[in-house]
């Protein structure tokens, strides 16, 4: 259903509050009065193979199966209740919403309507009526004192306005009432279909089961989110989560198909399996880019500093060639010079002896700092590494069994870091709190990146994007707020903690009772 079309804006209302579909409600009622129908023939064949109508077949296959036939079409005929109290359920509820073109009171549909038009007209008139001039204001703005005849108008007009605003109100309070009419009406064919199912049919082994299950879920989930807040980020936690959110979705699933669940809890153990999937695969892109990153980043620092101490190194060697060749032309110097018989040559040789030494000890000036230089260059290569070593690590992702062991050291690592080695430290809280935000890898991504630039490495490390940390962090902070709702709301189910102030009010509202009405469809 597109949503019927109409200015809705006029109720406040971005489109059509109501969005039930009256025919597809309809449909699910034939579809379960069909089914009724259906197990009824069945179980009056059923009954007459039990009671050995021959008519029906015989032989020994169906002798063999006649006295399980007649125990089983005794339970389809009790079963037949329930599909056909659904179906009348549905039957009502589809009575109640209306049609779509209802244009009267008396149906959601109708009623929703009306307040429609009504609330198009008050606005209409309040547009009208604020339109107006206001005598007393348009008198007092030229400088004069209004006449009794202004204050009279104004007061009209004012009047008006008051009158507008109410009904526009009151077109308000008409749409609130379809709400409630609907929301009424679901919770009667809900109570209609949960009355279906007292009809004697006792629990299953397997129902038994479910709901064991079920508690065991729910302990694991108390834990688990203890364990979320205390400590987060243990891949322990995360592959727990994940059984358990699986498991979660099967035992809710299978308590809807027995008639006891309701689309809230489902939809919600959905909800819960999809965001770990959207989570996990976000975390595995921006693991893979981590991963890839600190190895680029490896890659960049070798090959930077490699070269930066290979031409260290060769300057270093190029200076002690040039500084030797200097002295051996300085003792050649020194030689000509005290083999020369004339004045002129001797003050020749002083002068090329003073060019020399000046020579030397410039470039045993360079030759110093050259090696200054590739000492610095050592000390530098060292720093970085071990800094990136500190920094970063290349952790398996929790899915990784294949690397459990590692994970599971890396957890007892991250539990000696957060509560002794960083306990109340800046940078403790900080990795806390990015950890209990769901966006660890995301930022350690963010200051690979930071780490890259900082030291000029080109190993093409790029920054997460945004939107990638966002969506981490509001599954996080759902997954989180859902864990503590759940444990507020909802009783454990374990010893005395069976029942809330809220209990009931709560298993009110979460049944189907709008758009999806269901009833069970296996027998418990």
């Amino acid at each position: 259903m597109a949503g019927r079309a109409g200015d809705w804006a006029a109720l406040d209302e971005p489109g059509d509050p109501i969005t039930t579909q009256p025919a597809k409600v309809l449909e699910l009622a034939a579809y379960y009065r069909d089914m009724a129908e259906s197990m009824e023939t069945t179980a009056a064949t059923l009954e007459k193979v039990g009671s050995g109508d021959e008519s029906v077949g015989k032989g020994e296959a169906v002798d063999a199966v006649r006295k399980r036939a007649k125990d089983v079409a005794g339970s389809l005929k009790q079963m037949t209740g329930r599909y056909r109290s659904a179906g009348e359920a549905l039957t009502g509820f589809a009575a109640a919403v209306g049609d779509e073109s209802d244009r009267s009171a008396g149906t959601v549909m109708g009623t929703s309507w009306q307040a429609l038009q009504d609330a198009i007209d008050a606005k209409g008139d309040l547009g009208s009526d604020q339109g107006l001039a206001d005598p007393v204001a348009d008198a007092k703005a030229g400088g004069k004192e209004p006449t009794p005849e202004d204050t009279a108008d104004s007061q009209k007009r004012a009047d008006r306005i008051s009158g507008a605003e109410g009904a526009v109100a009151a077109a308000k309070r008409k749409l609130q009432d379809a709400r409630d009419q609907l929301s009424a009406a679901g919770r009667t064919a809900a109570s209609t279909m949960r009355d279906g199912w007292h009809d004697g049919l006792h629990d299953s082994g397997w129902y038994k089961f479910i709901h064991m299950l079920i508690k065991i879920l729910t302990i694991i989930g108390i834990v688990l989110a203890v364990f979320a807040f205390l400590i987060p980020g243990l891949g322990i936690g995360a592959i727990l989560g994940a059984i358990s959110a699986g498991m979660t979705l099967i035992a809710q699933a299978a308590t809807f198909a027995m008639g006891e669940g309701n689309v809230f809890d489902l939809v919600m153990a959905v909800v819960g399996v999809l965001t770990l999937g959207l989570g996990t695969a976000i975390t595995k892109v921006t693991s893979t880019a981590v991963s890839n990153g600190i190895k680029a980043t490896k890659g960049a620092m070798t090959t930077k500093f490699d070269k930066a101490l290979g031409t260290a190194k060769a300057e270093v060697t190029a200076r002690k060639a040039d500084l030797e060749a200097v002295k051996t032309s300085l003792t050649a110097a020194r030689a000509r010079k005290a083999a020369a018989t004339t004045a002129a040559g001797r003050n020749a040789g002083r002068r090329e002896i003073v060019t020399l030494r000046n020579e030397r000890d410039t470039l045993a000036q360079v030759l110093h700092g050259a090696k200054r230089n590739l000492e610095r260059t050592k000390v530098e290569s060292i720093g970085t590494k071990a800094d990136f070593a500190a920094k970063f690590s290349d952790n398996p992702n929790w899915w990784n069994v294949a690397k459990i062991h590692k994970v599971v050291a890396n957890d007892a690592k991250l539990v000696k870091k957060q509560f002794w080695t960083e306990v109340g430290t800046r940078g403790g809280l900080k990795d806390w709190g990015e950890r209990l935000g769901g966006v660890d890898f995301q930022f350690t991504r963010d200051r690979l990146s930071d780490f890259e630039k900082l030291n000029r490495l080109r190993s093409g490390v790029t920054a997460a994007p945004w939107y990638h940390a966002g969506a981490n962090g509001f599954m996080s902070a759902w997954g989180k707020g859902n864990a503590i709702a759940g444990l507020v709301i909802g009783p454990i189910g374990i010893g005395a903690d069976q029942e809330r102030p809220w209990t009931e009010w709560v298993a009110e509202h979460k049944h189907p009772v709008t758009d999806l009405p269901t009833v069970p469809a296996a027998q418990r």
